[in-house]
């Protein structure tokens, strides 16, 4: 493989300030080479441990790794033909091939790959016929070849090994159908959190779901056979409300006595209040949850402060090191496709990590020992 001089990171347009602020503290010897709305590259400092299966440790990153430099050619069919000689020069095959754009305004993001992206992804396939896996989601130890779209005329070549802590989509961009039954988006917001750290949730566990109405979330976890118990003094959609594997406790999540609820395997929480105050109303369940059951937790936390660029990473860090003392043995978060403003925090149990294929380690981004100061 190349030696890695630089590495190139994607994110949410308007995110790049926060995403800057990160890698300054992750980093921080890192220099900023060039800058997109939703693309970035950086130029890889002397204390940049960094390698094909390298972890970025920024949550706001939605997709990351070596950066290749850009594709040369003054065609569609030549700059394929470039990215298919490099790669096939560079790494071994077979590579999961990913080809995406970069969301150039906020919200704007398409909901589909765009014919132009299609088109770049056939026209390298055909140059290398051999070297590529078929379509579909990067799997662990996958190594996955990037053409990032930053314009028609200008892509950006990069890879990475694949792990939990990459997006296993092109991009780092869930693409999702709402069914027509949902009653709301966060249908979306819980199967892409549910997908990103590969929640193991079986059929007839028990979901405690916090800020449940109108039932986007619930939908989506009776849809997979999960019985949902939904906390909301709001009303519930009939189609939530009617299934008989829900219970609806008309409360506010600080309300809720665990003497009403019972058994629980998985809890998750969506509520419109601010970071702080969604986690006392966790930390209260929680810790009387039966610990020798609980196999985690999916939160959606509320960023009020996403114009403070500076403030926002540490605040993230703040989260994550509080879950930990609840006594979750790993979390981690990501800004997510269908968070917008929010971020998406997956924690885990000693018991909910051990079902998982491969046990998590704990995360540096969120120990307590001491950084480097930028």
């Amino acid at each position: 493989m190349i030696e890695p001089e630089f590495i190139f990171t994607t994110c949410q347009a308007g995110a790049e300030a926060i995403l800057k602020r990160e890698i300054s503290l992750e980093w921080p010897t890192f220099k900023l080479a060039y800058s997109r709305p939703g693309f970035l590259t950086f130029k890889v400092g002397p204390d940049g441990d960094v390698s094909a299966g390298f972890d970025l440790r920024c949550v706001f990153a939605r997709a990351y790794g070596i950066s290749l430099g850009k594709a040369q050619g003054e065609t569609l069919a030549e700059r394929a033909g470039f990215a298919a000689k490099l790669v096939q020069k560079s790494l071994p095959g077979p590579l999961r091939l990913n080809v995406f754009e970069r969301e150039k305004k906020e919200d704007e993001s398409p909901a589909a790959p765009s014919e132009f992206a299609i088109e770049v992804e056939s026209q390298i396939r055909k140059a290398q016929k051999n070297l590529f896996q078929p379509a579909g989601e990067a799997a662990e130890n996958d190594v996955v070849f990037s053409v990032i779209l930053v314009e028609e005329e200008e892509w950006w070549l990069g890879y990475h090994l694949h792990s939990r802590y990459h997006r296993p989509w092109a991009g780092g961009v869930a693409r999702i159908a709402l069914p027509k039954a949902a009653p709301s988006r966060a249908y979306l917001k819980l199967r892409e959190g549910v997908s990103w750290p590969g929640l193991p949730l079986k059929k007839g566990e028990i979901a405690l779901e916090l800020g449940s109405a109108p039932g986007g979330a619930s939908f989506a976890l009776l849809e997979q056979g999960l019985s949902v118990i939904g906390v909301d003094p709001a009303d519930m959609a009939p189609v939530v409300r009617e299934n008989p594997a829900f219970r609806h406790i008309r409360l506010q999540a600080k309300q809720l006595r665990l003497d009403e609820v019972g058994p629980v395997d998985w809890l998750f929480s969506d509520m419109n209040i601010a970071p702080d105050e969604a986690l006392d109303a966790v930390a209260k369940l929680v810790g009387k949850l039966d610990k020798q059951r609980l196999l985690g937790a999916l939160l959606t936390l509320k960023l009020t402060n996403w114009s403070k660029a500076q403030d926002v990473p540490e605040l993230v860090r703040k989260l994550l090191e509080r879950l930990l003392t609840l006594g979750f043995a790993h979390a981690q978060a990501a800004q997510l496709y269908y968070n917008r403003h929010e971020i998406c925090v997956a924690c885990f149990t000693q018991l909910g990590s051990e079902r998982l294929s491969k046990p998590l380690k704990a995360r540096e981004s969120v120990s307590k020992a001491p950084r480097k100061k930028p």
